[in-house]
Order: structure tokens, then C-alpha cells, then sequence
């Protein structure tokens, strides 16, 4: 399935907004949520700029249009991921995870928009 770059922002959005910004402290929070949204702000501009670049093209992650793979993106990142706990960061001596389920609630978020 492929979506447009939008359609995979506004997902990211929504799965960090209903999975990971409530498993942080309020603060903390309250600045992933600024920094989402100002990604998400010309983000899409970004990523189209990065279309043409080798590594990008390699991965077949985008096509010509922009659009994205998000199934062929699935399946490499539940691979990579599966069976690990990935620590995205610490805050006050807790560890913030990123495991397999967190990929497919992700892929379904974007899936849904």
C-alpha cells in the first residue's frame, strides 16, 4: 500500500499523540507534541526534497510521485525491530521503548488516515 507523504505524516501524528506523548511526563510531553507538529510543518516539502537522493531511491521507499511504501516500510522495521526493545530515550531514569507492537500500532495509525 502506498500513501502519500501527508497521509504518513498525519499518522505519525496521531500514533505519537494517542501512544507515546501519553507515556510522558506532562512537560516533556507537552514539547513532543510542539515538535511533532513543527515537523510536521514543511515536512512534507523536506521529504519530496529527499526523493531524488541515492539512499532514498535505494530503500524504494518513495516513488516518483512522493508517495510512500508504507508496507514495504513494515515489513523491514517489524523485521529489524522484532524481538527488541528498542530505548528511544531516558527521562528520570525510565527508559522509553519501541518494540514490534509500537511498529504495527504505527503502521495502522497510518494506515487509517
Amino acid at each position: 500500500m502506498t500513501v502519500t507523504i501527508d497521509q504518513a505524516l498525519n499518522g505519525l501524528e496521531r500514533f505519537a499523540n494517542s501512544e507515546l506523548i501519553p507515556r510522558l511526563p506532562e512537560g516533556i510531553g507537552v514539547a513532543a507534541a510542539i515538535l511533532m507538529r513543527m515537523a510536521k510543518d514543511g515536512g512534507k516539502e523536506r521529504l519530496l526534497a529527499m526523493k531524488d537522493n541515492f539512499f532514498v531511491q535505494l530503500t524504494g521507499a518513495l516513488d516518483e510521485e512522493g508517495n510512500v511504501d508504507i508496507d514495504r516500510l513494515h515489513k523491514y522495521a517489524r523485521d529489524e525491530i522484532d524481538g527488541k526493545k528498542i530505548k528511544l530515550f531516558s527521562i528520570k531514569d525510565k527508559d522509553m521503548r519501541f518494540d514490534v507492537t509500537d511498529v504495527d500500532k504505527l503502521y495502522k495509525y497510518i494506515q487509517e488516515v
